[in-house]
This record gives C-alpha cells, sequence and structure tokens, in this order.
C-alpha cells in the first residue's frame, strides 16, 4: 500500500516553504537512501519533502530518524 508521508522541520512556514515530493521506493538502496537524503535535505534547507511509498518501509525508515 502506497501512503504519503509530509516531512518538514516544525519551524518552516508551510506556505513559504517549497513542496517537493518524493518517490520513496526509487533507486537500487530505496527506501533507505532516499529517506536519507529526504531528512538532510528537511535540515539545510526551507523546504516540505511528502515521501510517496509503501507504508511499512517508509515508516520503519523514518522511525530511525525521531
Amino acid at each position: 500500500m502506497a501512503v504519503n508521508f509530509i516531512i518538514q522541520q516544525p519551524f518552516v512556514k508551510k506556505e513559504s516553504a517549497l513542496k517537493i515530493v518524493v518517490d520513496a521506493m526509487g533507486g537500487d538502496h530505496a527506501p533507505q537512501a532516499v529517506v536519507a537524503g529526504v531528512v538532510d535535505a528537511v535540515k539545510e534547507l526551507d523546504v516540505k519533502i511528502v515521501l510517496v511509498g509503501m507504508d511499512q518501509a517508509v515508516k520503519a525508515e523514518l522511525a530511525k530518524y525521531e
């Protein structure tokens, strides 16, 4: 089952942040590499990222960064 996850820093102004949609299951090392890249991007940039992918796999990766 595919699901959307919205990842953003708490201090990001939602109306000013660039919204990017990312296929969390794309690539040879997905979702690990994709989620790691998304977490780095959110820390460094004023962006809101929507991850789309398999629910359990993406949630498991995101849990590593909580």
